[in-house]
């Protein structure tokens, strides 16, 4: 029983950081290519130029060892002050991707944020 309270928390723990870790950064305009954020254990990845466009861009997150990770993918409109996430985990050893890309351009702008339950970090915003 304590061990399952235990992962509980440490699952409410993680996705409550992650929507700190994904709100900040410098930006990044014109940007394309593949962005890599770690954390002990886990890799996320942020592919801006998804299926050959430069403005399409995608999450996905790996799990190196047996620990569960999370990851927050991030779309902000910077014209229209709204912010948009899709969250989701992975257990370990495993990996998975976001449901759907994101649009960047000059007023949208995108961002991950990974945690492995005791450490988080974020990318920067890019667009």
């Amino acid at each position: 029983m304590a061990r399952s309270l235990k992962r509980a928390a440490a699952l409410a723990v993680g996705a409550g950081l992650l929507a700190v870790t994904g709100m900040g950064g410098t930006a990044y305009a014109g940007s394309t290519g593949t962005v890599y954020v770690t954390v002990p254990g886990c890799v996320g990845t942020l592919k801006l130029d998804a299926g050959g466009s430069s403005n399409w861009a995608t999450a996905s997150l790996e799990s190196l060892t047996s620990n569960t990770c999370w990851l927050t993918f991030w779309d902000t409109n910077t014209t229209k002050v709204q912010t948009v996430s899709q969250s989701f985990s992975v257990r370990g050893n495993s990996s998975g991707s976001a449901n759907s890309p994101y649009y960047h351009d000059f007023e949208h702008r995108v961002a991950i944020s990974i945690s492995n339950g005791v450490t988080q970090r974020g990318s920067a915003w890019y667009y």
